[in-house]
């Protein structure tokens, strides 16, 4: 009962956020959505457990948020940018701990997805985004993957929890 509640509380957090979405400027959108693409992206490297591909989809990640720092300085109001900068430091954090790992840990790759996750949150972006997020409830993680059949990335004991929130 307490993990449907906590589901429910998050799903509801989520839809609420969206009544109060921040409006943002077609480029930058854009460049966010090209962000959250890699999502899915690291959950088939992950399921593969392929590290090389995983390397490229942090390099890969790591430019677009390069691109997002030049275009937030110049296309979003302060308040947005400080808030922006904030969401976007996080993921450099935990994708600079993930590839300094030899074998990616449970955690980070649990805070890698709740950062993408939060970027689809805060600006309204899960109906446009590829992929969808899925939430097991054993483990309280979130992901974002490409294909409709749940594989939890984060725990190889529930491979199969999860199922699609949105």
């Amino acid at each position: 009962m307490h993990c449907s509640l906590l589901l429910l509380l998050l799903i509801t957090g989520f839809n609420s956020t969206a009544r109060n979405k921040i409006k943002l400027d077609p480029q930058i959108k854009s460049a966010y959505l090209k962000l959250l693409e890699q999502a899915p992206e690291f959950h088939s490297a992950l399921k593969e457990g392929n590290k090389k591909n995983l390397q490229t989809e942090i390099n890969k990640t790591q430019e677009i948020i390069a691109q997002l720092y030049q275009k937030n300085s110049s296309l979003l109001e302060f308040h947005h940018r400080i808030h922006s900068y904030k969401l976007l430091s996080k993921l450099e954090e935990q994708l600079a701990s993930l590839e300094s790992q030899s074998k990616p840990n449970k955690k980070n790759i649990k805070n890698l997805f709740r950062s993408f996750f939060e970027l689809a949150k805060v600006y309204d972006l899960s109906k446009e985004m590829k992929g969808s997020l899925f939430y097991c409830k054993k483990d309280k993680s979130f992901w974002i993957q490409s294909d409709s059949t749940a594989y939890n990335p984060i725990n190889s004991n529930h491979i199969n929890c999860g199922r699609m929130i949105l």
